[in-house]
C-alpha cells in the first residue's frame, strides 16, 4: 500500500520476520519531498517502525501503552478510541503545510471483544461489533477534520488489508487462504472534486493506492510500482476517452496476492493468487480455478474442467513473478558479526537467500512447496491445533497428548511445537525438549523468541552454546525487548536484583511502556527494600493497565512495607478479583485486613485461601486464632493442626489449639499443647494471659 509494489518486489513477505528495506521508496517519502507534513498513528506492534514502515514520516506514533498486557511482543495492540485520540492530537499540533496522515485501526481482529454496547447493537455478533466500533471511531476523526474546516480540502482514502473468513473454507479468521472472504475489501476515495456516490466493481489492488494519490495530487509518480493510477476513473466523466480506456483495462486486469504465513509459520506450502474481475487462480500443490461470477463462494474448483483458462492463468503467473523475488527478512545478516552469523547458519535460520543476499532466484514458485502440505488439506487440522493450544494455555493435563497428535500430521507446526517444548521444560524434561527446540529454531517462521527458548534450555543444562544462540536471537531482531527480559529474569531468579533492574531498564528503552519490564523493575526494587523506587515503577505500570494480578499484588506488598495499610488492602482486594484462584492474594488480603483491624473480613479472606489449598503458616495460624476468637473451635482445631505441620514449635499455634481442644472437652490434648506452648515460650504465654481471660483460665485449669 505504501510502496505501490507487490511483496515479491518490496520483500516483506510475512509479519514479524521481514522488514521493508531502506532503498524502498514510500508514498510518505514522496509526499515529504514535496512539502507535505507526514504523520502515522498505528494500533498494533506488527506495524512498528522497526519493520521499516516509518520511512518518510515526520511523526510515527507507535505508542501502544494503552494496549493490553501480553507477553507476546507482536500481539501488543491498542483500541481504536486511543488511536483516534492520538491522531486528533497530531492534527491539532501540525503546522500550516499540507499533510498526509496514515491512521491504522486493528480492532476487527480475533479475539473479537467489542465494547458491550457495540456487541448489543450488532445482535451479539462480536466481529460485527468490532467493525461498528472501529467505524464509529473513524467517524470521529472525520468529524474532527470537519470542525477544523479541513475535511472539504482533504482526500480521504479508506480501506482494509484483509477480511475474515469466519469459517469459510475451514479458516476461522484470516492469514492462510486467498479467497474473496479474506482478500476482497472495500477501497473508498472521498473528496468533493471526485465523482460522488459511485460503486465500481473493478479488479483493483492496494498497490493502486499510492500511484492514485500521487496522480490526484499531480505529484511525480514513484519510480517502480506494480499498481496503476485510478485517477481517471475517479475524476473524469465516464464517457471521456481516458475513463473509458481505464475501465476497459480494469475489466481485463488481473491482480496478484500471496499468503506466506502457512510457509513461514506452519511449515505448509506457499499460496499465490491471480484475481480477475470474474475468476480466481491459486497456485498451490493442488492448483485452483474458480469462476467467481457463477461461484462467488469459490467452492467449485475448475482446474481440471477448464484447462485452457487454467493455462492462461498459469502463463500469467509465470510472467508476473520476477526472476529474482525480494525476500527481506528482518535482520541485515550481511552485517552480523561472524560468530552470530555462524550460529544462525548452524541453526538453519539463514538459508542461501539470506546468507548471500536478499533475493530468491527463480520464477518457479512451486519449488518452495516441495514436500510441504497443501494448506487446503492441512487446514483440516487447524481446529485440532487450536484445541490443543487452548489446552496448553489452560495447562490442561490432556494438552501434551493433544499437541503430540497434531504434530504427527504436521511436525513443523511452529505454535504446537513451541507449546509442547514449553510443557516439557515446565515438567523438568529439558533433555527431551532440547532436540525439539533445535528443530523449532530451524523452522522458516522461527524468530528471536524460538531461538531464545533454545538458549534458555541450553543455559539451564549448562551447555556452552547457549551464549551463541542468545547472541543470534538478539541479532535476528535487535529491537525486540524479549532477550533483555530473559536476561532480567535469569538475574532475578539468581537474586541479583540490581543486575536484573539494569536488563529490565534496557528492555524498557526498546519498548517504552512494557508492562512486564515495569512490574519486574518494581518487584526488584521492592526486594532490595527500595520501596519508593518500587512504587514509582509500579505506578507507571498502573497508569498503563491496572487490571493485572501481579501488578496489584506487588503494589499491595510495597504499600504494606511503606506502612500504608489502607492502600494495601485496596490493592490486595483488587488482586483477589483479578486472580480469584490465587492463594497468595487471599492470604495477603487477610493479613492486611488484620493490620487495619477488620478481623471478621480477614476470616473470609483466610478461609478462601485455605479452600484453595493454602497450607501456609500465615493463613492457617491466623485463621485458627480468629476461629477460636469467634467460637468456631472445631474448625480452629483443623486450621491450627495444618499450621503446626509447617511450624511444629510455634507457641501461639499450640496455645490456641489448647484453647480449642479444651472447649471441645479434649482435656488431654489441651494439656499436652499448653505444655508445649509453655516450653516454647513461657514468657509469651504468661504475658498473653494478662490480656486474655480465656488464656488465664486455661493456665489456671492446667497449672505447671
Amino acid at each position: 500500500m505504501l510502496t505501490g509494489q507487490y511483496p515479491y518486489n518490496h520483500g516483506v513477505r510475512n509479519n514479524g520476520t521481514h522488514k521493508l528495506p531502506e532503498e524502498a521508496v514510500t508514498l510518505a517519502e514522496r509526499l515529504q519531498e514535496h512539502g507535505y507534513e507526514t504523520g502515522a498513528v498505528i494500533s498494533a506492534m506488527v506495524l512498528n517502525s522497526r519493520y521499516g514502515l516509518g520511512q518518510g514520516f515526520d511523526h510515527y506514533d507507535q505508542n501502544l501503552v494503552a494496549g493490553s498486557f501480553k507477553n507476546v511482543y507482536l500481539a501488543r495492540e491498542t483500541p481504536a478510541a486511543d488511536t483516534i485520540k492520538r491522531a486528533k492530537q497530531w492534527i491539532n499540533k501540525r503546522g500550516d503545510k499540507p499533510f498526509f496522515l496514515w491512521v491504522h485501526l486493528f480492532d476487527p481482529h480475533h479475539p473479537y471483544t467489542p465494547p458491550p454496547a457495540y456487541a448489543e447493537r450488532t445482535n451479539g455478533n462480536p466481529y460485527d461489533g468490532e467493525l461498528a466500533y472501529a467505524d464509529e471511531q473513524f467517524g470521529k476523526l472525520l468529524t474532527a477534520l470537519a470542525k477544523r474546516d479541513l475535511l472539504r480540502h482533504t482526500l480521504v482514502v479508506a480501506t482494509g488489508d484483509h477480511g475474515e473468513s469466519l469459517g469459510e473454507h475451514g479458516e476461522s479468521t484470516h492469514s492462510i487462504f486467498l479467497y474473496d472472504s479474506a482478500t476482497r475489501v472495500p477501497l473508498i476515495f472521498s473528496h468533493n472534486k471526485l465523482r460522488q456516490e459511485e460503486v465500481r466493481q473493478s479488479a483493483v489492488s492496494l498497490v493502486d493506492i499510492a500511484p492514485t494519490i500521487l496522480d490526484l495530487l499531480q505529484l511525480p509518480a514513484l519510480e517502480t510500482v506494480d499498481g496503476q493510477s485510478l485517477a481517471a476513473q475517479l475524476t473524469l466523466d465516464q464517457a471521456e476517452p481516458d475513463a473509458v480506456a481505464l475501465e476497459a483495462a480494469l475489466l481485463r486486469r488481473v491482480v496478484y496476492s500471496e499468503s506466506m504465513l502457512p510457509y513461514y509459520n506452519f511449515g505448509w506450502a506457499q499460496l499465490r493468487s491471480l484475481r480477475s474481475l470474474d475468476a480466481r487462480y491459486i497456485l498451490a500443490p493442488t492448483e485452483e480455478l474458480y469462476a467467481i461470477g457463477n461461484d462467488p463462494g469459490e467452492r467449485m474448483n475448475l482446474i481440471d474442467e477448464a484447462p485452457d483458462q487454467a493455462a492462461v492463468f498459469q502463463n500469467l503467473m509465470n510472467n508476473v513473478l520476477p526472476k529474482v523475488e525480494q525476500n527481506h527478512q528482518f535482520s541485515n545478516f550481511d552485517d552480523l558479526p561472524a560468530a552470530e552469523k555462524a550460529a544462525l547458519i548452524a541453526l538453519g535460520y539463514l538459508g542461501s537467500d539470506q546468507a548471500g543476499g536478499n533475493g530468491e532466484a527463480g520464477t518457479d514458485a512451486t519449488a518452495h512447496n516441495a514436500d510441504r502440505p497443501d494448506p487446503k488439506e492441512a487446514v483440516m487440522y487447524f481446529s485440532e491445533q487450536g484445541d490443543a493450544l487452548e489446552l496448553a494455555r489452560a495447562r490442561d493435563p490432556e494438552a501434551e497428548a493433544a499437541l503430540r497428535e497434531v504434530l504427527l500430521d504436521n511436525p513443523d507446526e511452529l505454535r504446537c511445537l513451541s507449546a509442547l517444548a514449553d510443557i516439557l521444560v515446565r515438567t523438568d524434561r529439558a533433555t527431551e525438549a532440547l532436540p525439539m527446540l533445535k528443530r523449532l529454531a530451524k523452522i522458516q517462521g522461527a524468530g528471536a523468541m524460538e531461538i531464545l527458548a533454545l538458549s534458555q534450555v541450553e543455559r539451564t543444562m549448562d551447555l556452552p552454546e547457549w551464549e551463541e544462540h542468545f547472541a543470534a536471537a538478539r541479532a535476528v531482531d535487535p529491537e525486540d525487548p524479549a532477550p533483555l527480559l530473559f536476561l532480567g529474569d535469569w538475574s532475578f531468579k539468581a537474586a541479583d536484583y540490581e543486575e536484573a533492574i539494569g536488563f529490565y531498564q534496557g528492555a524498557l528503552e526498546l519498548d517504552p511502556g512494557n508492562l512486564l519490564a515495569l512490574i519486574q523493575i518494581g518487584t526488584s526494587h521492592s526486594l532490595l527494600k527500595q520501596n519508593k523506587k518500587a512504587r514509582e515503577a509500579l505506578n507507571q505500570a498502573l497508569a498503563i493497565n491496572p487490571d493485572i494480578y501481579t501488578l496489584q499484588l506487588q503494589l499491595g506488598l510495597v504499600a504494606d512495607a511503606q506502612g500504608v495499610h489502607e492502600e494495601a488492602v485496596a490493592f490486595f482486594k483488587r488482586a483477589t478479583q483479578l486472580g480469584p484462584a490465587r492463594r497468595q492474594a487471599w492470604r495477603r488480603f487477610g493479613s492486611s485486613l488484620l493490620r487495619i483491624n477488620q478481623p471478621r473480613q480477614a476470616v473470609t479472606a483466610f478461609e478462601q485461601a485455605a479452600q484453595l489449598g493454602d497450607k501456609s503458616l500465615v493463613t492457617n495460624k491466623n485463621l485458627g486464632m480468629l476461629q477460636v476468637a469467634y467460637g468456631n473451635h472445631a474448625q480452629a482445631i483443623a486450621s491450627l493442626r495444618t499450621a503446626l505441620a509447617v511450624a511444629t514449635n510455634d507457641w501461639q499455634c499450640h496455645l490456641y489449639l489448647a484453647l480449642a481442644l479444651d472447649h471441645e472437652k479434649d482435656e488431654a490434648g489441651a494439656k499436652e499443647h499448653l505444655a508445649t506452648a509453655r516450653l516454647a515460650s513461657a514468657a509469651d504465654v504468661t504475658k498473653l494471659a494478662t490480656a486474655r481471660p480465656d488464656v488465664a483460665a486455661l493456665l489456671q485449669k492446667y497449672p505447671d
